[in-house]
C-alpha cells in the first residue's frame, strides 16, 4: 500500500471542521450565486425580452457544463491538489455572477452563467473525495450537512434576491453579489491530498457497464430533470398566481428554510432504513403533491404545497447519494459520483427549456403535470432495483 494512502487513512476518516469548512461554504455560496437565475428570472423577461423558454435555455446551458465538469473531475480529483481545485471553483462562480451582470441578451446570459457548470463539478466531487474513505454512517452526515449548507445559500438567494433586484437592479446585483466570497481567497485550507491510487483504476471504467450503476443513475436522472425544471421556473409560476416578485421570492425561501435541516436529518438517518424504500416514499409523496400545486387557490394554500415540495425533494437527494456509493468501491467513488450525476444534467438539461416551452405554449398546469409523470417513472426503476438489490444497498 502506498504512503499516501496511509497518511489519507489517517486523516480522512477523522473528518474534522477544519478539513471541511472550506468546501462547504463555498457550496454555500455556489449555490446562492446559481440560485439567483430563477428570482432575477420576471425581471431578465422584462429588461431583456426573454420568454420562459429562454430562462429555461439558460439553466439548459448552465446543466450542461455542469456535466462536462462533473465528469472531468470524477477523473482528476483524486490526482489534483484540492485546495487550488477548489479555488479555482471560486473563481469561476465569481466571474460568472460579475460577467452576467452585463449581458446584453439570450446568448450572452446562456454563455455567463454556464460558466458557474464548471465550478459545481470540482466542489461536489472534490468533496466526496474527501469524504470516500469514512464508514457510511459519518459519510452520510457530512454529505448531509454539506447539502444543507447548499440549501442555506439556496435561501439567501430567493429571500434576499427579489428585494435586491428592485432596489438594484439586477446587473448590480449579479455584480456586488460575487465579490464577498473572494475574501476567502488567501486562506490556506491544508486539505489533504487525495488519494490517487493507480493509474490504471482511475483510468477503469467498468462501473459503466454495470446494471447496478445504471439502475442508481436513473433515478438521479429523473430526480434532477425535475428538481431544476420546478425550481428554475418557481418563481415566476407563483408571479402569474398574484404574487409580486419578493413574495414569490419568500414563499420559496420559505420552503429552503424547513428544508435546509432535511438533507442532515435524512443523512443521519439513512443508516437505520432501507434508503430506497425511504426515496420511494419522499417521490411519491412529491408526486401527490405537484399535482395539486398548479390547482390551489390562494397564496397560503399555494405556498403551502411549494414548501412541502421543497422539503420532500431535499430529503430525497442524500438518500440516492448514499445508495448509489454503497455500489461502488471507495476509490471508485468520486469518478462514479461524477458520472452518475453527470449522467443525470445530460438529460436534466432537457428540462428547465422544455418546462419552460409548455408553459409559453400552454400554461404552468400542464408543465407541472408531465414533470410529476418524471417522479412516477423513478419509483418504478427504485422499486425495481430495490427487488434485486435492497440486501446489499442497506447499510
Amino acid at each position: 500500500m502506498c504512503a499516501c494512502r496511509s497518511r489519507s487513512v489517517q486523516i480522512r476518516p477523522q473528518l474534522s471542521g477544519r478539513i471541511v469548512w472550506f468546501p462547504t461554504v463555498l457550496w454555500f455560496d455556489f449555490w446562492f450565486q446559481r440560485n439567483l437565475l430563477s428570482i432575477f428570472a420576471p425581471l431578465l423577461i422584462r429588461d431583456l425580452g426573454l420568454t420562459y423558454t429562454g430562462i429555461g435555455i439558460v439553466e439548459s446551458c448552465v446543466l450542461g457544463t455542469a456535466a462536462i465538469g462533473y465528469i472531468a473531475a470524477g477523473y482528476f480529483v483524486r490526482e489534483s491538489n484540492l485546495s487550488k481545485a477548489f479555488k479555482i471553483s471560486l473563481l469561476l462562480v465569481v466571474a460568472a455572477g460579475a460577467l452576467s451582470s452585463s449581458a446584453g441578451g439570450l446568448f450572452q446570459l446562456s454563455v455567463f452563467q454556464s460558466i458557474q457548470g464548471f465550478a459545481e463539478g470540482a466542489l461536489f466531487v472534490g468533496f466526496v473525495a474527501l469524504i470516500a474513505d469514512v464508514k457510511v454512517s459519518d459519510r452520510s452526515r457530512a454529505y448531509g450537512a454539506f447539502e444543507s449548507c447548499g440549501n442555506l445559500g439556496w435561501l439567501l438567494a430567493l429571500s434576499s434576491g427579489g428585494f435586491l433586484g428592485l432596489l438594484l437592479g439586477w446587473r448590480w446585483s449579479y455584480f456586488l453579489l460575487s465579490l464577498p466570497i473572494l475574501a476567502l481567497l488567501p486562506f490556506k485550507t491544508n486539505l489533504p491530498t487525495p488519494d490517487a491510487g493507480s493509474p490504471e483504476l482511475m483510468k477503469e471504467l467498468g462501473f459503466l457497464k454495470s446494471l447496478d450503476f445504471w439502475l442508481m443513475a436513473l433515478p438521479v436522472t429523473l430526480f434532477l430533470t425535475n428538481w431544476y425544471a420546478i425550481w428554475t421556473f418557481a418563481p415566476s409560476f407563483l408571479v402569474t398566481r398574484g404574487f409580486s416578485i419578493e413574495e414569490a421570492g419568500l414563499a420559496c425561501a420559505l420552503g429552503v428554510v424547513f428544508s435546509v435541516p432535511a438533507p442532515f436529518i435524512i443523512g443521519s438517518l439513512i443508516g437505520r432504513t432501507k434508503p430506497v424504500r425511504l426515496a420511494v416514499t419522499f417521490l411519491m409523496l412529491t408526486t401527490v403533491v405537484q399535482v395539486l400545486l398548479p390547482f390551489s387557490e390562494g397564496k397560503l394554500s399555494i405556498t403551502t404545497l411549494l414548501v412541502l415540495t421543497c422539503i420532500l425533494q431535499a430529503s430525497t437527494s442524500p438518500i440516492l447519494f448514499v445508495s448509489a456509493s454503497q455500489l461502488v468501491s471507495n476509490a471508485k467513488l468520486p469518478a462514479v459520483s461524477g458520472w452518475s450525476i453527470a449522467t443525470g444534467y445530460g438529460v436534466a438539461l432537457l428540462g428547465p427549456a422544455l418546462f419552460g416551452n409548455i408553459a409559453d405554449r400552454a400554461s404552468f398546469l400542464a408543465s407541472f403535470a408531465l414533470f410529476a409523470i418524471l417522479n412516477l417513472a423513478c419509483v418504478v426503476v427504485m422499486l425495481s432495483n430495490l427487488k434485486r438489490k435492497s440486501n446489499s444497498l442497506h447499510p
